[in-house]
């Protein structure tokens, strides 16, 4: 399965990428054939 994130950045709040990284993360950990 293929999973695009495309965050947004909110100001006083995490980045963009480290949303994105945090996300990645998570999916990849529920199932290793997820390809983000």
């Amino acid at each position: 399965m293929n999973i695009l994130i495309a965050p947004n950045s909110m100001k006083g709040s995490i980045s963009a990428f480290d949303f994105a990284d945090v996300a990645e993360q998570a999916f990849k950990d529920c199932s290793p054939e997820f390809s983000v």
